[in-house]
């Protein structure tokens, strides 16, 4: 059941994630972020990022999550592909991150926004919405 789905607009694009566990939104939120991304990957590996984020909720927490991906993958000019959770409770993340360095991004991504960021129960599963401005 896990997947992403973009959909692009002029000044942001809107990722559409959902997964069978709330753990899935993560996942593939970072899955779906690379896939816009594309990065050109090395085989040097990055340096790992411990995560200990806390947020009012959950959806909060997985647009803080997702920013600080942006954040670590600029900073160590990285793809991490790899999550390793930890710890996930409404409003606490405590994770892993892998990866590899790039030699560029294919496109760029500024920030994930809190701006209607939607997290919700479906049939099956959980599904997420977050806009990201490009």
């Amino acid at each position: 059941m896990n997947m992403y789905q973009w959909e692009d607009h002029t000044a942001d694009a809107r990722l559409i994630i959902r997964g069978t566990h709330q753990e899935d939104l993560f996942q593939q939120g970072l899955l779906g972020m690379y896939a816009f991304m594309e990065p050109v990957k090395t085989e040097r590996v990055a340096p790992l990022v411990n995560l200990d984020l806390k947020g009012r909720d959950r959806a909060q927490l997985l647009v803080d999550f997702l920013s600080s991906v942006i954040t670590w993958s600029a900073v160590n000019k990285a793809h991490y592909h790899t999550l390793i959770i930890h710890q996930l409770e409404d409003n606490h993340l405590v994770a892993l991150l892998e990866g590899h360095c790039v030699d560029r991004f294919g496109k760029d991504i500024k920030a994930a926004t809190h701006h209607d960021v939607v997290l919700h129960k479906i049939h099956g599963g959980y599904e997420a919405c977050i806009i990201f401005d490009i």
